[in-house]
């Protein structure tokens, strides 16, 4: 074997959130090209640096937990551990990351299978053993007629952030295909950190589960981390700065992607480099959803309380965004945690294409608890309404999922209705059997459906819709 490229880096603090490139070079064609990457330390030992780190990030981020400094709270982020993460750029760019924890690895490229692709071809890595290649067709879901709406809608529910072991998640495709299904999905998407080379196996793998699967990435910067759904390959997000992704977004829309931000008020470094987003937007309405929600119990998660404020806030200034949840699945599901699921509305059957274009038009609902039912006179959510008195219809469905979320203990109490600024414009007690209807004198710049109760115990946002909007489309 002859070795293309031998080099040892030293990095230091200093270096968070930059990128060492190595180059070489292919004199001829190669059969195979391996790659050996291993770092070192992978566990920050000095404790002291480690305080200094997570109290600093505290300050910074807003962690409340944090800072008051007390030693049991701080004990809870320890170790503090190292990430590097290997990538691969070719003649025409940037290929794909193996972001994987793992301080050890060996990768195996040929033309066939790759462990390191940013585009679709099989994976074969040491830590977890050869995958099949499987041929990239389209796989058809077979719809389900149980889904309804408003009438012509149905509603799915769906998972919109999931990790397997094509980048950091303990699940190999199958066994997140089956947690999905286990978890009463019909659908959800696949988002490993830069990298789409799970694509191929996870539209088998979801087909053999009964279940609709969009295949997408997380693009995984170090100035905030981007959901792309249905988008085939990886573009180079090392180019963009925190000024310059507007103009980025545009190119990964073309190509068939939908976007949104993902987590973008979690803490970032020494918590999770890029996890908050740093990104200076100008126009926000050029993305197509917001994750409002993250994580296990997200309802009493402060980043997604302020995930809430801002999306709030963006859609006082005209901004036509659709809220979705994330999971952000990297792993089995805790015991007795809470989880939202995403509901998208579709007009047929449920297919990769329904999914991304229920994205696109904002027809979205975010619960952990029953799928809320909503309309505006013949409207349904992400939809506009006609400026004057406006007829809110309130309904929830308690039959699906249902074995899945009472055992959360949830118990729905109280619809709201919510305008600009976050204002409640009217409540009604929750009733089951039968439709609710909430009259707003006049239609405001927008407004949206929320459902509050009991969840474990203690009162908290079970669900809420996307808005109706008074006025215009979106174009």
């Amino acid at each position: 074997m002859e070795i293309l490229l031998e080099e040892k880096v030293l990095l230091r603090p200093e270096d968070t959130g930059t990128t060492v490139w190595m180059p070489f070079r292919l004199e001829k064609p190669a059969g195979m090209l391996q790659i050996h990457f291993s770092y070192g330390p992978k566990i920050v030992e000095d404790r002291e640096l480690c305080r200094k780190l997570l109290l600093a990030g505290a300050e910074k981020y807003g962690v409340p937990e944090l800072l008051d400094g007390r030693e049991e709270e701080l004990e809870k982020f320890l170790p503090l551990t190292n990430l590097v993460t290997i990538g691969l750029r070719g003649p025409e760019g940037f290929v794909g990351c193996a972001h994987r924890p793992a301080p050890e690895q060996i990768h195996r490229i040929t033309a066939e299978r790759s462990s390191l692709p940013g585009e679709s071809r099989g994976m074969e890595d040491r830590s977890a053993g050869p995958r099949g290649l499987y041929p990239g067709v389209p796989l058809p879901y077979p719809g389900r007629s149980w889904g309804r709406g408003d009438g012509s809608m149905k509603w799915f529910a769906a998972e919109m952030h999931c990790h397997t072991v094509h980048s950091d998640g303990n699940f190999t495709p199958a066994q997140l295909a089956a947690s999905a299904r286990e978890f009463g999905l019909d659908a959800f998407c696949l988002t490993d950190h830069n990298t789409v080379s799970g694509r191929e196996e996870i539209q088998v793998e979801a087909a053999k589960n009964g279940l609709c699967v969009l295949p997408g990435t997380e693009w995984t910067t170090y100035f905030g981390h981007m959901l792309v759904q249905g988008c085939v390959s990886c573009l180079d997000w090392e180019a963009v700065s925190k000024d310059t992704l507007e103009e980025f977004i545009p190119l990964i829309q073309r190509a068939g992607g939908v976007v949104g931000p993902a987590h973008p008020f979690r803490p970032g470094n020494p918590f999770g480099t890029g996890c908050h987003w740093e990104y200076r937007i100008r126009n926000w309405d050029c993305f197509d959803f917001y994750e409002v929600l993250s994580g296990e119990n997200p309802a009493r998660r402060y980043y997604n309380q302020r995930a809430l404020a801002h999306w709030t806030s963006l859609l006082d200034q005209g901004c036509k965004i659709a809220p979705t949840s994330g999971i952000d699945w990297h792993r089995p599901l805790l015991e007795g945690a809470v989880y939202a699921s995403t509901w998208l509305g579709v007009s047929g059957e449920l297919t990769p294409e329904a999914m991304r274009e229920a994205l696109k038009r904002g027809c979205t609902a975010v619960s952990t608890g029953p799928l809320p039912l909503v309309s505006a006179f013949e409207h349904g959510p992400g939809e506009t309404v006609p400026p004057g008195p406006a007829e809110i219809r309130l309904a929830a469905d308690l039959d699906r999922r249902g074995e899945i979320w009472r055992k959360w203990q949830i118990i729905p109490r109280e619809w709201r209705i919510a305008g600009p600024g976050g204002e409640i414009l009217y409540r009604l007690p929750f009733r089951e059997g039968r439709p609710q209807t909430a009259l707003l004198p006049s239609m405001p710049l927008w407004c949206r459906a929320e459902l509050f109760g009991d969840v474990q115990g203690e009162e908290a946002l079970i669900a809420l819709t996307s808005p109706f909007y008074r006025g215009t489309s979106k174009a």
